[in-house]
């Protein structure tokens, strides 16, 4: 009989300790569930922030670049308005479009902490272990600034936006070429990449190392486990006891952190002919809707814009007090006229003046004197640099190998880069060369001209008279002018 009870006690001590165990890896699953759905919601989260980060940022890039464009194309402000939240501002322009200006966003307050779950009767638990935190990614800073060519120039992180080929991306026209709008997105590396055609292609945004720019952080450091909780001690054997009451409710959790301000630079204020709009750190000065009317206290204010068409050198204006004029600039017509300097680099001469898209003449050199009695409107002057020619040459210094590495042309005052065609020519000492490793030719110097017996390209025979405006132990740069007006210049290299 106490055999059979012994059997009976060990059936039963047996299915008690099977049962804790199924309990434990229960309670196991479920609190793995518990993490994956707290992993899934941090991702979404996450997602969400992005979208509404490149949001912003293609916002902000819109409504700088209709600011540019106001300028550029000498659109006016008809009216500004307050936006009905106090936010920022909705300028109508005399084109019709508008352009909304909006204060930096104010932080959202912190979420108050969740209330603390009801205790649960029973042993007491393990320590979790403590979450991962990530690093903050990084949000770009898109605007402009103005070179000291006279072209505004997109910027990111306050240094200079460049494209694949390391230039400069223009937010105004430049040689003949309008001013780009980028596009910003995050790709799936969690950096931030650029498009400068419409979103055709990407690149990615490089900060001044050379480096991508993130966009969502690195993942943070594990956290130390908790330590596992003091064993408690046997309890003697009796009666069973009354169910406990259950735990008292947890403490509520702290109150989370007001969020930052953001940035509220934005002013506008006015002058009698203009909106002067203070945006992010650039000042637009837009001219009014109505014009600049007979009245004396209008009419005495002008909108000047000044740049370098082409070429390398600087260009400055002043007014006839010696006041210094940037560009653009708001000025006062009294102090007319404004004149303006232009200094090549070395190298280089000053080929043209353009008032208004129109050639001055008589040529007034490096300095142009624009005056401004009654004037209306903006006025736009640009100045063209090219190298100087060359007056006399070494005809031995073309023996060599050259290569074709640089193709421009000039067309209606505007310069074009063409890309040039895998071209190699090479001038033998008995007055002979090849072209391209295959076609022989004949050729003779005098003066400045060279005249070869075949042409580049061969389907225009003409080609084969050039003039040589500059022939060095490493440079070669010689011309063409169609009969159609259009001017070709070739850049070779001696290899």
């Amino acid at each position: 009989m106490k055999t059979k009870n012994l059997f009976t006690l060990l059936a039963i001590l047996a299915l008690i300790l099977s049962a804790g165990c199924q309990r434990t890896d229960f309670d196991e699953i479920l609190r793995r569930q518990e993490n994956q759905l707290v992993t899934l919601n941090d991702h979404e989260a996450r997602i969400k922030t992005l979208e509404d980060l490149v949001k912003t940022v293609n916002t902000d890039i819109a409504t700088i670049k209709g600011l540019v464009d106001a300028l550029e194309k000498k659109v006016s402000i008809v009216s500004y308005n307050p936006l009905a939240d106090g936010t920022g501002y909705e300028l109508s322009m005399s084109d019709g479009s508008k352009i909304t200006l909006k204060n930096g966003d104010k932080g959202d307050k912190g979420d108050k902490g969740d209330k603390g779950d009801k205790g649960d009767k029973g042993d007491k638990g393990d320590k979790g272990d403590k979450g991962d935190k990530g690093d903050k990614g990084d949000t770009p800073i898109v605007n402009v600034k103005l070179h000291t060519d006279g072209v505004l120039y997109w910027t990111i992180n306050g240094e200079w936006m460049l494209d694949a080929k390391g230039n400069k991306v223009p937010a105004t026209g430049k040689d003949g070429q309008d001013g780009k709008t980028p596009q910003m997105r995050v790709n799936t590396t969690g950096n931030w990449e650029m498009s400068l055609d419409g979103g055709t292609t990407w690149q990615e945004v490089k900060d001044t190392n050379g480096n991508p720019v993130k966009a969502i952080g690195k993942d943070g450091k594990d956290g130390v486990d908790g330590k596992d909780g003091v064993d408690g001690k046997d309890g003697v054997d009796g009666k069973d006891g009354v169910d406990g009451k259950d735990g008292a409710d947890g403490a509520t959790g702290p109150q989370g952190p007001a969020g930052q301000d953001g940035d509220a630079n934005l002013t506008i204020t006015e002058t009698p002919t203009a909106i002067i709009i203070v945006y992010k750190g650039v000042t637009y000065k837009i001219s009014k809707g109505t014009g600049l009317t007979p009245d004396d206290a209008l009419r005495k204010y002008a909108y000047v814009t000044f740049r370098i068409q082409s070429g390398s050198g600087t260009i400055t204006a002043k007014m006839s007090d010696g006041t210094p004029v940037t560009s653009p600039s708001v000025v006062d017509v009294t102090k007319q006229p404004v004149t303006f300097t232009a200094t090549p680099a070395e190298g280089y001469e000053v080929v043209q003046w353009l008032d208004d898209d129109k050639t001055v003449l008589p040529f007034p050199g490096k300095v142009y004197s624009k005056a401004l009695n009654d004037y209306q409107g903006t006025a736009i002057v640009r100045v063209e640099f090219d190298e100087i020619a060359a007056t006399s040459i070494d005809p031995a210094l073309i023996i060599g190998n050259w290569e074709l590495n640089r193709l421009r042309m000039l067309e209606d005052g505007i310069w074009y880069n063409v890309m040039p065609p895998k071209y190699s020519v090479q001038f033998l000492t008995t007055n002979t060369g090849v072209a391209n490793n295959t076609n022989n030719f004949t050729y003779t110097i005098g003066g400045l001209w060279l005249q070869q017996s075949t042409s580049y390209p061969p389907s225009i025979p003409e080609y084969a008279h050039v003039k040589i405006r500059k022939l060095t132990a490493t440079e070669l740069v010689y011309s063409y002018d169609d009969s159609d007006g259009r001017h070709r210049r070739y850049y070779f290299t001696k290899q």
